[in-house]
């Protein structure tokens, strides 16, 4: 699952004055510059929303970009689907990464990662990646979703919390569902699968984790915001403010990382020992063999892009810490797949509220989009997944309610799903930069939300509001109360036996 660190670069329009390249019927864009920066602190709680207006009302829903007084950085902004599909797809070895973002995040992530990566290294990356993600290591990834994360840890958590009467932050505790699972796969580490672990909040180096990532993360971005980079680069260099807070916090980073791969490393060598040596599935133990390749036949490509092992172990470090952002029978994963009305659910939902809201690339060249928009060379080139999932000329009239029945091609909420054009639904992205992992997290979320909603109803215990960060999230978490349901459907089948184990009353 490509979790991009660096797709939220529309936010930059917080130090912006935005000018529109045509008119619009109601001359927005010829408003004082003033007036416009005036809008944003006016607006910037509701950035997202404001954003989505400004969209709405622009010339084929793509407005140009300034830095404050004109300076700084410039680019595009687009909810289109025809200029999406030309900037993921259509003219793709134009649309890079850039050195914006990549200047910004490399002391967190290093500039070497895939999220970060361009040309041939990133190509390399991709490939090696993608074996991962197999139909076959799918099915896998959904036997242990399924039948030990559920059984053992998160549903004994949610019975504990329902017996107690326990109001508790449901978002932070599918975070840390979540990353076990990523460690599993990604990583080849068994975190605690036990329901005890999650009853304190988990392991005191996770939590101290999670705390310093949030820093370093939101810090990083936040060196997008500055109109020049000679702001924050003082800072580092004086090590004051939110730089020293970086530095510390990529400390603790870098320590855990240090863990999770001598834990990799052990694993590994205990599974060669007790059992015959297969091809690993685990990203880490792909990514090390890389870097040890020497024989010159094409597959040690990627590790002679790095000069020496302690190069290679610093890449193998930021891979690491880059896949934790994100964070089997066959008749297990089948029954998943089968689940069309959960599964348009959770499309829905996402189409409202991605969870990376914005994306960002930079022209290589200049170019023209397909309606007409000139960009030039080094402009960034941003396109919202939040503003389409809101536009009326993408979705119709109804485009701000939720209903899953539009994605199902039956009547009363029947029939199959049916996706659309990554163009029109970029929540994945699209074109080569496609997340690898989309099959992967539709398989985590349908298992936990059908195995969770079948047996507790959940009452949120305060409206929660979302927050302006690299990724979409709650504003404080999602504090809940949860109680038992009085009965529990038996239509999932040997899907519900793997969950509930033989002895589940």
């Amino acid at each position: 699952m490509e979790y991009s660190l660096f797709l939220f670069v529309l936010v930059v329009v917080i130090l912006l004055l935005r000018r529109c390249r045509r008119r619009t019927r109601r001359n927005n864009n010829h408003r004082p510059p003033r007036a416009n920066l005036v809008a944003f602190l006016v607006n910037g709680h509701r950035f997202l929303d404001w954003s989505t207006t400004l969209l709405a009302a622009a010339p084929a829903s793509t407005m140009e970009v300034y830095g404050p007084l004109g300076s700084g950085h410039r680019g595009v902004t687009t909810a289109n689907p025809a200029v999406v599909e030309h900037i993921v797809r259509g003219n793709f070895h134009n649309y890079v990464k850039g050195d914006r973002i990549k200047t910004a995040f490399a002391d967190l992530l290093g500039d070497d990662g895939i999220f970060l990566a361009d040309g041939r290294r990133w190509i390399l990356q991709r490939k090696l990646a993608s074996y991962s993600f197999s139909p076959r290591v799918i099915r896998r990834f959904a036997a242990r979703v399924v039948g030990d994360q559920l059984r053992r840890r998160l549903l004994p958590f949610f019975a504990a919390a329902a017996d107690d009467g326990r109001v508790f932050d449901l978002q932070d505790l599918l975070r840390r569902f979540t990353f076990d699972n990523i460690c599993s796969f990604a990583f080849g580490v068994d975190h605690d699968s036990s329901s005890a672990a999650m009853e304190g909040g988990g392991d005191r180096r996770d939590s101290a984790f999670f705390a310093a990532f949030d820093d370093a993360v939101d810090i990083s971005f936040g060196r997008i915001l500055h109109p020049t980079t000679v702001v924050w680069k003082v800072m580092k260099l004086l090590d004051v403010g939110s730089e020293r807070r970086l530095r510390r916090a990529i400390a603790v980073v870098d320590e855990y990382v240090t863990t999770i791969m001598a834990d990799s490393s052990e694993q590994r060598r205990r599974r060669c020992s007790d059992e015959e040596e297969e091809e690993p599935d685990d990203l880490l133990s792909r990514f090390t063999a890389a870097m040890e390749e020497d024989d010159g036949d094409g597959d040690g490509e990627l590790g002679e892009m790095f000069s020496s092992p302690a190069a290679k172990q610093l890449f193998l470090r930021d891979t690491v810490k880059t896949f934790a952002v994100a964070a089997v029978e066959d008749t297990y994963y089948d029954e998943l797949k089968k689940m069309h009305y959960l599964h348009a659910s959770i499309t829905e939902t996402m189409r409202l509220y991605p969870p990376v809201p914005m994306a960002s690339r930079v022209a290589a060249a200049g170019d023209v989009l397909p309606d007409g928009t000139a960009v030039e060379a080094g402009w960034f080139a941003d396109y919202s997944s939040y503003a389409m999932g809101r536009m009326k000329s993408i979705w119709g009239e109804d485009c701000g309610e939720f209903r899953p029945e539009r994605w199902l091609n039956g009547d009363a909420g029947g029939g199959e799903f049916v996706g659309v054009d990554a163009a029109r639904y970029p929540v994945f992205h699209g074109g080569p930069r496609s997340c690898l992992g989309k099959e992967m997290a539709y398989v985590q979320m349908k298992a936990v939300a059908d195995a969770v909603i079948r047996r507790f109803a959940v009452e949120v215990v305060a409206p929660p509001r979302h927050e302006m960060a690299v990724t979409l999230r709650m504003k404080g978490g999602l504090r809940v109360r949860v109680s038992r349901r009085r009965a529990v459907s038996s239509g999932m089948g040997r899907l519900g036996h793997v969950i509930d184990g033989p002895s589940a009353s």
